[in-house]
């Protein structure tokens, strides 16, 4: 994975309201609210999920940096450790 790459979101434009059309009578809504202002209701859930989203695309982000700072320094501490274990052993010869 590259740590570089980053997930972009984009938001979607909202289509306007129409004040005569609810989504419960066009047939395909099933899940839609029944009640006038519904569209409404769902946008917000949308705008609600899209944050956490981001959240958690930072959150995962911020790990990703971690675990690559990490895996530097567990190198440097093995290169250490095997250079510390060779001199010792042509000590010993």
């Amino acid at each position: 994975p590259n740590p570089a790459r980053t997930l972009q979101v984009k938001r979607r434009k909202r289509p306007p309201l129409h004040p005569d059309s609810n989504p419960s009578m066009a047939g395909g809504g099933g899940a839609s609210p029944a009640r006038e202002g519904g569209r409404e209701e769902w946008l917000r859930v949308y705008d609600r999920m899209v944050a956490v989203l981001r959240k958690s695309h930072r959150d995962v982000e911020a790990l990703l940096a971690d675990r690559t700072r990490l895996e530097a320094v567990l190198k440097i501490q093995h290169d250490f450790w095997l250079h510390r274990d060779a001199v010792l052993r042509d000590r010993l010869d």
